[in-house]
């Protein structure tokens, strides 16, 4: 019998096997820049359609083909035994039968890699292998890049914008650090088109810092978890708990007035306190230091709420602006560049993330209903312009199933300020 161990059999190939979606999203990126540089195109041009199908496929049948051995290796160590009648079978079986093709019985991951490459060499890895790429490369095909590259589309043709520009100035920088690297696909691209000997990324999301090692990992960057919001003093401080004794207690000193260029895309919006947040700023920048920033100005929401639930804290996009350029002044820092233009998001569906920006106006431990907002938030992205508000338009939106894209109206501001 195998009792309990028998429930487990196949689980470290499977462990293994966890390596399948970094190495996909790797080779498409890959993929994806080899064509662009071929072509000629700038770094944030957005694939056609027989590109982006050639793309995924090739990064579908890339990932399949090097982690295929892993799954055939499980499957040949769960499979033992006779066919089952189902699932109460397989329990039953595996729990209390004893076999009876006892010579195909394997002694654990060494012996079954051991006997398929004694008795069938290495073809016998890839057993099955063409049937199980003809399944899984069309449904790849189907979604996963369309929602991987689709999603951030405007913040990566405004990050693209800075970093040519930063390119084109050819400066060299000791110390970068980024605000918010979210993926760290951008700040992995930072790396290629800014000289620098380091480049810290700030994220307040463990779960995102960790995504950023494993999977845009480089030599010259660090990933850190930091929150943004907290006053200086209190930088670095609150995070002990949270790295289990991974805390760097020399982080905040090594960056103290050291950085030369600090690089934020579409983040700085969900910080509260902007003085505060610019006070961190100044005290990170060095002298000389200068920082570009792109993010979003979040749409005037009293417009479009009845008077009833209009607040005074829903700011409007004039009086944010003026927030945003008093506490960059007030901060001593000297702003050269300074712009708020209009954009289009265009969207394969629309997830009501935008109505948590508005809690950027709420003082901590007021209540905030994000849920009888979502209506409002919907029609000042979808129709800024409008005269009257349309307190049905998130519902008519969900009603009618003919949509497929949504495009929403977004301000944006970027600046450039010096220390």
């Amino acid at each position: 019998t195998e009792g309990v161990p028998g429930l487990y059999r196949g689980y470290v190939p499977g462990i293994l096997n966890v390596s399948h979606g970094a190495l996909q999203f790797m080779a498409y990126e890959e993929l994806k820049t080899l064509y662009v540089t071929s072509r000629g195109l700038d770094a944030g041009a957005k694939l056609d359609t027989t590109a982006y199908l050639c793309c995924a496929a090739l990064s579908k049948l890339f990932a399949v083909t090097i982690t295929y051995p892993q799954q055939l290796l499980r499957a040949r160590l769960q499979d033992q035994h006779n066919r089952y009648d189902g699932l109460i079978d397989v329990i039953r079986r595996t729990w209390r039968a004893r076999l009876q093709d006892q010579h195909n019985r394997y002694d654990g991951l060494i012996d079954v890699i051991r006997r398929t490459w004694r008795f069938e060499g290495l073809r016998g890895y890839y057993k099955g292998l063409l049937p199980n790429l003809m399944k899984v490369t069309p449904a790849y095909m189907e979604l996963k890049p369309e929602i991987y590259q689709s999603l951030n589309y405007l913040p990566k043709e405004f990050a693209i914008k800075t970093f040519t520009r930063l390119r084109d100035e050819n400066k060299s920088y000791g110390l970068v650090v980024d605000l918010g690297p979210g993926d760290g696909g951008l700040t992995k691209v930072l790396s290629t088109y800014v000289n620098h000997k380091r480049i810290v990324a700030l994220d307040i999301d463990p779960g995102c810092i960790s995504h950023c090692k494993q999977i845009n990992g480089v030599k010259t960057i660090e990933y850190e978890i930091q929150d943004l919001g907290v006053e200086w003093d209190q930088f670095r401080s609150d995070l002990k708990r949270q790295l289990e004794g991974k805390f760097r207690s020399d982080l905040k000193r090594q960056l103290e007035g050291k950085v030369e260029l600090i690089f934020s895309n579409f983040t700085l919006h969900f910080i509260p306190n902007k003085r505060q947040l610019l006070e961190v700023i100044s005290r990170l920048l060095a002298p000389n230091g200068i920082i570009h920033a792109n993010f979003i100005v979040i749409s005037d929401l009293n417009k479009k709420l009845p008077i009833d639930d209009r607040k005074p804290e829903y700011l409007s996009v004039d009086q944010q602006i003026d927030i945003w350029r008093e506490s960059i002044v007030d901060n001593g820092l000297k702003i050269t560049e300074f712009s708020v233009v209009d954009a289009v998001w265009h969207m394969s569906h629309f997830i009501p993330v935008p109505v948590g920006f508005y809690r950027t106006f709420i003082k901590a431990g007021q209540p905030f209903d994000g849920k009888r907002l979502t209506g409002a938030v919907f029609d000042a992205l979808i129709n800024p312009g409008a005269d009257q508000p349309n307190p049905n338009a998130w519902k008519e939106f969900l009603a009618n199933e003919s949509i497929t894209k949504v495009t929403i109206h977004v301000k944006v501001m970027s600046f450039i300020a010096v220390k």
